[in-house]
């Protein structure tokens, strides 16, 4: 199973099925979904342009009784069990907020704890810690830790310790709300017997102009430090910023490419 957080909370799962949750602010025409579940319908988890760019014509979407106006394969409420279409089980979890009125518990708002390939994944969706989701059982969990409109990475954390996954993947921080930094001061206070892992990639919301900036500077502290530590370490990080660059390079392509096949 390939599990990639492509920004902010959108996930993709990646096996015989392709499986996205949330898709926001994609950048590439991916064009591969199985199956899309939204969260909810605040602008950050639906979001119809990059439903379009990992939509094919086959997709089947799944969605909370607040978007049962777009009309999408399955509608579902909270405290639920599902079973879709012989492939994925799924349970819904109510996801709201305690102290703050960004997400109402009685908007049915939810997260999805999907049974795929024998593992379950938790998707929380925007929530703070409720009774509801301190009984969750899962294998990874996919946990928003940016706080204001969900949990903080201390509260994240806490809950991580007493749910226990195998798994913990923050999620929705360092964009809308939530500094880049948070996650590894998640990751700090989680057990050491919990696998964090941090796939956010925080050269996201760079522009490339930057990127290629901060490359010029990289080399040319490359030629002028005297300290072997301070060279090795700017080598380093030039060729993660060229990688970069070089991605976006091909995705601006393969865009490019899409646009001309659907005209």
């Amino acid at each position: 199973m390939k599990i990639e957080v492509l920004n902010h909370a959108s996930v993709k799962l990646s096996d015989d099925l392709i499986i996205y949750f949330d898709p926001y602010d994609i950048k590439r025409a991916y064009h591969d979904a199985d199956y899309i579940f939204i969260t909810h319908d605040h602008y950050d988890h639906y979001d119809l342009e990059s439903i379009k760019k990992v939509s094919k014509e086959t997709t089947k979407i799944i969605a909370p009784t607040c978007l049962k106006s777009i009309d999408p394969y399955l509608v579902v409420e909270p405290n639920n069990e599902y079973n879709l279409d012989n492939k994925i089980y799924f349970e819904t979890i109510p996801s709201y907020n305690i102290g703050k009125q960004y997400h109402p518990k009685e908007k049915n708002y939810v997260g999805f704890n999907i049974l795929f390939k024998g593992k379950t994944y938790y998707v929380m969706g925007d929530t703070d810690v409720t009774e509801e989701n301190k009984k969750v059982v899962t294998d990874v969990c996919f946990v928003p830790i940016g706080g204001t409109y969900t949990m903080n990475y201390q509260e994240a954390a806490n809950y991580i310790n007493k749910i226990k996954p195998k798994v913990a993947i923050p999620i929705h921080y360092g964009k809308v709300a939530g500094d880049i930094k948070d996650a590894d001061k998640f990751k700090k206070l989680v057990s050491n017997e919990i696998d964090v892992q941090i796939l956010i990639n925080p050269l996201n919301d760079i522009s490339t102009d930057e990127l290629k900036d901060e490359a010029i500077r990289k080399l040319y502290v490359v030629k002028k430090a005297k300290d072997e530590r301070v060279i090795e370490q700017a080598k380093k990080e030039h060729k993660m910023l060229i990688r970069e660059i070089a991605r976006r390079k091909i995705i601006e392509e393969e865009n490019e490419n899409d646009k001309h096949k659907r005209k």
